[in-house]
């Protein structure tokens, strides 16, 4: 049943990318595409998502430590984050506030378990903000390493040069991630941003196009 439900996913995963289920963001030059790992199917967000993120943006262990979201506090805020942040209205010329992003889709069960964004793009600059977030019951499970992984491969493969991250310096979970991704650590940046209402310090680290390029 779990091999039949998998396969099921990937059909459908398939099936969306070959018709343009999906429509992108920004221009094809750096847009979000469906992509892949061992566990996970990554796709751009659909507003049929919010329920999903909202279970992820409202847990208590999320909001203390995450600084993806904006303060919510009900599915509403989170449908209006969703819609603000991850989607924008491309209709009426107005882009999301988050340039680039996609939920995490775990093969076996068809659950939503994270988000990975590009909270921030500079085209001239061919540099980019890498962002993510996991449900705390996909913690430890190598889910949002895979998924950060193949984000940055496919964004080095569109001539971004070079992609960060800041990390709460409480996040040990978070900061170990980015220290497997081969991100270096540059530094703190402090009172750098504001969460829950207190201004914090973050913790900076970064990965360039030529780090990779043996692999």
């Amino acid at each position: 049943m779990v091999k039949k439900r998998a396969l099921f996913m990937k059909i459908l995963y398939i099936a969306c990318a070959v018709f343009g289920v999906w429509l992108p963001h920004m221009s094809n030059s750096f847009s979000a595409i469906p992509l892949e790992t061992e566990q996970l199917f990554l796709r751009p967000v659909q507003l049929s998502d919010t329920k999903d993120i909202a279970e992820i943006a409202l847990n208590p262990l999320v909001t203390k430590l995450c600084g993806v979201f904006p303060p919510v506090k009900t599915i509403e805020d989170v449908e209006r984050f969703v819609r603000v942040y991850l989607l924008g209205a491309p209709a009426l010329g107005i882009l999301p506030r988050y340039p680039v992003s996609w939920v995490m889709v775990e093969k076996i069960s068809g659950r939503i378990v994270g988000l990975v964004i590009f909270c921030a793009y500079l085209e001239r600059h061919q540099r980019a903000e890498l962002a993510f977030v996991a449900a705390p019951d996909y913690w430890n499970k190598g889910y949002t390493m895979q998924a950060c992984q193949a984000v940055i491969r496919y964004a080095f493969s569109r001539g971004l040069l070079r992609i960060y991250a800041t990390v709460d310096p409480e996040n040990k979970v978070s900061e170990h991630v980015l220290q497997k991704l081969q991100m270096s650590f540059e530094g703190v940046l402090r009172s750098y941003m504001i969460v829950n209402g207190k201004r914090v310090d973050r913790k900076m680290y970064a990965i360039i196009a030529s780090d990779v390029q043996h692999e």
